[in-house]
This record gives structure tokens, C-alpha cells and sequence, in this order.
């Protein structure tokens, strides 16, 4: 949960920097696969804004 947390706390440069690489598209869009299910199985809001703001980040980077 500490490192969903920090993910969303990194700036849109942060995480491309994190992420690049020939298949970094792939890779976003499979740390989206994860995160999905790890947000509809968290129960405290706290848990459930992490994570939402960690796939904000990533969903931004796919646009």
C-alpha cells in the first residue's frame, strides 16, 4: 500500500521517467490491469483513495 501511495503522490515526469522504455505503454497499461482489481478490493477509504489517485497518475500517461 506504501508504494500504491507513492505513486500517486509522483509528479507526470516522475512516472515517465519510471516508465520508459521500448515497451513502457505495455507496462502502464498492465499496472492499470493491477490496480483496477486492488481498488474494488480495498476497504478503507483511505486504501480506495491511494489507489485511485495512483491510477489517476498512470491514466494521464496513456492519453
Amino acid at each position: 500500500m506504501t508504494a500504491v501511495s507513492a505513486i500517486g503522490m509522483l509528479y507526470e515526469d516522475q512516472i515517465s521517467a519510471l516508465l520508459t522504455s521500448p515497451n513502457g505503454h505495455a507496462e502502464r497499461a498492465e499496472l492499470l490491469r493491477l490496480l483496477n482489481p486492488l481498488h474494488a478490493s480495498a476497504v478503507l477509504r483511505k486504501e480506495k483513495a491511494a489507489i485511485s489517485q495512483a491510477i489517476a497518475a498512470f491514466a494521464l500517461l496513456l492519453t
